[in-house]
């Protein structure tokens, strides 16, 4: 599944987000990348996905229901972990430009046993942010 990111996730200016399936554990050593989740680089060689960030049955609110919760798999549920750390970092200072938050997050990482063209920096390590 090499060379699978695409637009907009190729642009240098954006956070690309993969999916890792944490196996439901909070120790890392059983985390892989899920099988869904595109992997880098990109076809003019940038290393993407940046980072990633827990992705495979992830439990949120149901949008059929707003008082019940369902389970959903996909970058889609990775990618708002990583929004949110990025607003908290926008709280912690409004000032911070759209490079300042990318360098932090992709300076907060816990590496797993996978190749950086599918993990990119790591998994996000929001407690190495404001450490």
């Amino acid at each position: 599944m090499r060379n699978t990111i695409l637009s907009p996730a190729t642009s240098r200016y954006v956070i690309s987000v993969g999916a890792l399936d944490d196996g439901r554990t909070v120790e890392t050593n059983d985390d892989s990348i899920a099988e869904f989740s595109s992997r880098g680089p990109t076809l003019d060689r940038v290393r993407k996905p940046d980072l990633i960030a827990p992705g495979v049955n992830i439990m949120s609110l149901s949008n059929k229901n707003l008082t019940s919760y369902t389970t959903l798999s996909g970058t889609s549920m990775s990618a708002p972990m990583v929004s949110g750390a990025a607003a908290l970092l926008l709280n912690e200072n409004p000032n911070y430009t759209h490079y300042d938050i990318k360098r932090k997050l992709l300076n907060a990482y816990t590496k797993i046993k996978a190749s950086s063209i599918e993990q990119g920096a790591g998994i996000l390590d929001i407690s190495r942010i404001f450490s």
